[in-house]
């Protein structure tokens, strides 16, 4: 069946290219000559256009299990795709179809979520550069449980206080989450000191479980890493 399909799709770039003048008769991609005709093919992640054979397509390789290997999840891009994993997995450091759980890689899963806690501490910048290196990003609350949780990571390293994943460096006084580039809801607002925010002062740190301040991003504290 598949060499019967070849034929008929030879035949039909064939007629294509006969039926213009050679000069005219461009091949988007690869070109093969069969029998003193050229003869249209694309690279891999491409298929042959049916409505015009000297032109080439992207193929959702998602939708065809044999031509993607992710493990869990695929996104199709143009000529190729992309694999992630479901929460509580991180990507193979040597097979990016892979997915390994992230207790294997140092995390530790709350809520479904993985985090890992930094040490030492550091700037709010280098944290993030060190979250970053993980695929991850500081961690954003989403609930007083997590604060909770945080503040349990800091206290088993004798640490007090952690950065939060969020600055109002590009716009003062309005923090942006760094996961999702979004603002900071009212939900959150609740933990949040505002009095504590002034000019200087761009990024926040979780000092008690039911108190975030703002603080110079220059300060020191540890960090909380989120995939």
């Amino acid at each position: 069946m598949q060499f019967t399909s070849l034929k008929m799709h030879l035949a039909i770039v064939l007629l294509f290219c006969a039926s213009y003048a050679q000069a005219t008769c461009r091949c988007e991609q690869i070109t093969n000559i069969v029998n003193g005709r050229r003869v249209c093919a694309c690279n891999q992640g491409y298929a042959v256009s049916p409505s015009n054979p000297a032109k080439c397509q992207d193929i959702d390789e998602c939708q065809d299990p044999n031509q993607n290997a992710c493990q869990q999840n695929c996104t199709n891009t143009i000529g190729s795709y992309s694999c992630s994993c479901n929460s509580g997995f991180i990507i193979n450091s040597t097979d990016p179809t892979k997915c390994d759980s992230c207790t294997d890689h140092g995390f530790t899963i709350h809520n479904g979520l993985c985090y890992i806690f930094l040490t030492p501490v550091d700037t709010y910048n280098n944290t993030k550069n060190k979250c970053l290196a993980k695929n991850a990003t500081p961690v954003r609350v989403r609930s007083a449980d997590d604060i909770e949780f945080f503040f349990t990571m800091a206290r088993n390293m004798d640490g007090s206080s952690f950065w939060v994943g969020a600055t109002d460096i590009e716009n003062e006084g309005q923090f942006i989450w760094e996961d999702t580039r979004q603002p900071i809801t009212v939900d959150f607002e609740q933990w949040f000191d505002a009095s504590t925010n002034t000019d200087d002062m761009d990024c926040l740190i979780g000092v008690d479980v039911n108190r975030i301040v703002a603080t110079s991003c220059t300060a020191l504290t540890y960090g909380v890493c989120t995939l």
